[in-house]
């Protein structure tokens, strides 16, 4: 089993990702042979920790729990779409983002202190939205169809495992509003 490191999308980022699913499949050639992802199994991956069949590192849960209440509303803008031909599969990318990129890295700092450390520095954060045909694959990446581009704000931070015919929510923390400013606190 596989373990993984995944933001969730609320129902409005997984509608506009189901959204985006469904004008590929209408404009993508050979579209209707691909093993398209249903809404529940939409996710992005952020950090992948390896395969696994023993329990969680609590130092990760309770790392994951403070960062995804410090994280609050992460503006993911997915931009482009790319075909990898390795996976065989139609992923989404987000936009390049600092907010990004620290989530980033701080869930990486974290994994590896709690001791996931063989797939440890940069990865590619993803929303896998389809299996491809190998005998028909899509071609190189695209820029994402103007009216299916979606930003998403909300969600949950999850550590998920696969399992057959699907995922399992290991634990998960939603992510938080921003907190109030201080209203006593005159600048």
């Amino acid at each position: 089993m596989s373990r993984f490191v995944a933001w969730m999308p609320d129902e409005a980022a997984q509608a506009g990702l189901m959204a985006l699913r469904q004008k590929l499949g209408v404009t993508l050639p050979n579209a209707g042979n691909y093993q398209w992802r249903a809404a529940p199994q939409l996710h992005m991956t952020l950090r992948f920790l390896g395969y696994f069949s023993e329990d969680i590192e609590p130092e990760l849960e309770e790392s994951l729990a403070v960062l995804a209440a410090d994280a609050s509303r992460i503006v993911l803008q997915f931009d482009r779409v790319e075909y990898w031909p390795g996976s065989n599969v139609l992923v989404a990318r987000p936009a390049e983002s600092a907010q990004l990129n620290l989530l980033l890295h701080q869930i990486d700092s974290a994994a590896s202190a709690a001791g996931y450390t063989e797939y440890a520095g940069p990865q590619t954060p993803h929303v896998t939205l389809a299996y491809a045909d190998k005998r028909h694959p899509p071609s190189g990446a695209t820029t994402c169809p103007s009216a299916s581009c979606l930003e998403a704000t909300r969600g949950h931070i999850s550590i998920v495992t696969t399992a057959t015919g699907g995922y399992t929510h290991d634990a998960w923390w939603p992510l938080q509003d921003p907190p109030l400013e201080n209203p006593g606190y005159l600048r």
